[in-house]
């Protein structure tokens, strides 16, 4: 039951995420950019070249999707942000270098992605919303966890989100500069599609997590609360007056 507890987290993100569009362009950079140098050993070394050249350690693009889906996303978007100055400074080199016309258009491509304010504050933003994702996921794979545990967790999780709609993560932080620009590269366009689109978002997020989780607050497992002795009134004239 925790594993289709940990899955049901999965789903109600990918349910929220139909109300933002920028996912898909998000998902886009992550998913090329794992493809761009995974399948290209010629790629891949001249990326280790310019982590070399920055004196960076090494953090080549991981893939998203398969099993434990939001912990690789949040790895995927973790190295972007660890080897994006290596990136860019690497997709800048292909797409200007000739007798490479079939990785040039590609490498283009991602560049614009990688320097759209538009994407890259979104995305920042979602690393913040998939780290309390991943937390509460990762918590329901735990074999020891009890079920009354997860009526804790799921109202931590959506208090934490719910915080986002007021108050920017620590990724999100990062990138909110005056000048536009993010690790010494000058960012592209404006943040309209992302301020408009984050906290559809957020309120999805919080329902989609609800419905998905709502049988916990039904019969036997609402029961189950029981067992927290945290929800426990102080005394019997706590409880009466309850």
């Amino acid at each position: 039951m925790v594993q289709c507890l940990s899955h049901r987290v999965e789903l109600a993100f990918k349910d929220a995420m139909k109300k933002a569009p920028l996912y898909s362009k998000v998902y886009s950079l992550m998913d090329e950019l794992f493809k761009f140098y995974h399948k290209s050993a010629k790629q891949s070394a001249g990326l280790k070249s310019s982590f070399e050249a920055l004196n960076i350690t090494p953090c080549t693009p991981t893939r998203v999707g398969g099993t434990r889906w939001l912990g690789h996303t949040l790895t995927a978007l973790n190295n972007i942000w660890k080897g994006y100055t290596a990136i860019v400074k690497h997709l800048s080199q292909v797409s200007v270098t000739t007798g490479q016309s079939a990785t040039q258009p590609k490498a283009l491509y991602l560049l614009k992605l990688l320097r759209s304010n538009d994407v890259i504050t979104f995305a920042h933003f979602l690393t913040d919303v998939v780290a309390v994702l991943a937390q509460l996921s990762k918590a329901l794979q735990k074999r020891e966890t009890c079920l009354y545990e997860v009526h804790q967790q799921l109202l931590a999780t959506i208090s934490n989100i719910k915080k986002f709609q007021t108050r920017p993560g620590p990724e999100l932080r990062k990138v909110q500069r005056p000048d536009g620009s993010f690790a010494g590269e000058s960012l592209t366009g404006d943040t309209t599609q992302h301020s408009a689109q984050m906290p559809k978002l957020l309120t999805a997020l919080v329902e989609t997590l609800d419905r998905r989780f709502s049988d916990i607050d039904e019969g036997v497992l609402c029961a189950t609360k029981l067992a927290d002795m945290n929800a426990w009134p102080a005394s019997l004239e706590d409880s009466t007056n309850g």
